[in-house]
């Protein structure tokens, strides 16, 4: 343990959606606490955030310290035609525009004023990024889709019918808009600068890194990875659902496994359900308890289920509703370790993929990561 009673570390996540963004960093957070730093989280999602990390009441860290993260004013329309690249979607959310992009820079720059951090831990804040870089030592933490691999113009997706020179633009753009903002004295030469700090995590399993074959850098299991144990005995006997809020399955996935006749757990992002087939759990399932015994997993292809299973060795169905989560789903089929539907799949089809993923499920190998040495590596970052 080392002394750092008066450490303080700014948490701050801006951009995306969902408790992914944030359980990889619970036990992160966990253990900075215990060795005696005091945390402030700057939250895209208040929410959110006060969920996920609810013990930090328990250890008398005042909930006053989960502050909003600053966000763009403006509310971006739907593009004209698909986003295909994570510069373009940027550029879409206000990072190539001054007037957007400007206020909320400013905005992180008098948090930094009124906090003052040691260092600041960042999980897609690439406007933080830039407010914090040349005064407040920064890590950055993420995914393989929201770290790419340093470089200009950022790799291609592993996709069919992108388009090159509009990534190329809107990458130009947002590093023009970075330079034209008053007060702001970096100009970065790239977009996949803002995105990486002094330090930079990257956590996901190989399989779901879509910038995997121009990665040149070691990639780290997230730290909240359930892993399985060595000898783990699994009965495989159940299936288990896990999709959000509104999502168009849940009644297709119902009737499914009614037909099936199969034991079910399934959560759909707190919503209730009434129908046959199915009881459906209002609060989040105990996914390392539950998930040895499935032999399917159906979900949207988020990171975090995605990552369990692969870590698990559960065959996957995923049904998924943005882009971020179809590339999740397209690592997972491209590895043969489970199967990607449109998300509004009829249950003959859910049924007959269920029933694949099950003659999947006898030989599939699983993800070996090293969670805890992620964690401790991330926290050796911020003693530095």
């Amino acid at each position: 343990m080392w002394s750092c009673a008066i450490r303080k570390v700014l948490i701050g996540w801006e951009l995306g959606d969902g408790r992914g963004h944030l359980e990889p960093l619970l036990p992160v957070v966990r253990s900075l606490v215990d060795q005696g730093c005091h945390i402030v989280l700057a939250m895209r999602n208040q929410g959110t955030a006060r969920s996920v990390f609810r013990w930090l009441i328990d250890h008398k860290i005042a909930i006053n310290d989960v502050h909003q993260a600053p966000i763009f004013v403006h509310k971006a329309t739907p593009p004209p035609s698909p986003l295909l690249s994570l510069a373009e979607i940027l550029a879409h959310a206000g990072f190539a525009k001054p007037a957007l992009l400007g206020p909320v820079v400013r905005a992180w720059s008098r948090m930094l004023d009124d906090v003052k951090p040691d260092i600041v831990l960042a999980e897609f804040a690439p406007s933080l990024r830039i407010a914090a870089y040349g005064r407040t030592p920064t890590i950055m933490v993420g995914s393989g889709w929201t770290i790419p691999p340093d470089a200009s113009p950022i790799a291609p997706l592993p996709i069919l019918h992108d388009q090159p020179e509009l990534a190329a633009e809107a990458e130009a753009a947002i590093c023009d808009t970075i330079a034209s903002i008053s007060g702001i004295s970096w100009q970065p030469e790239r977009l996949a600068t803002i995105l990486r700090g002094d330090d930079t995590f990257v956590m996901c399993p190989t399989p779901l890194d879509p910038y995997r074959a121009y990665r040149g850098e070691r990639i780290w299991c997230p730290p909240n990875t359930p892993m399985r144990q060595i000898g783990e005995k699994r009965s495989k006997l159940s299936i288990v659902a896990y999709l959000p809020k509104h999502h168009p399955a849940h009644s297709a996935f119902a009737a499914a496994v009614a037909r099936l006749g199969v034991p079910t757990d399934a959560y759909f992002g707190g919503e209730t359900f009434e129908g046959a087939g199915v009881d459906v759990a209002t609060t989040p399932l105990n996914l390392p308890e539950i998930l040895p015994k499935a032999f399917c997993v159906v979900h949207h292809g988020g990171l975090g289920m995605s990552t369990a299973c692969l870590a698990i060795g559960v065959p996957q169905v995923i049904l998924p509703t943005d882009f971020e989560k179809h590339l999740n789903a397209v690592g997972v089929a491209n590895h043969k370790m489970g199967f990607v539907l449109p998300a509004n799949a009829s249950s003959d089809v859910l049924a007959e993929a269920m029933v694949r993923a099950k003659l999947l499920a006898s030989n599939l190998p699983h993800w070996a990561g090293k969670p805890t040495e992620t964690c401790e590596a991330i926290v050796g970052a911020c003693r530095t």
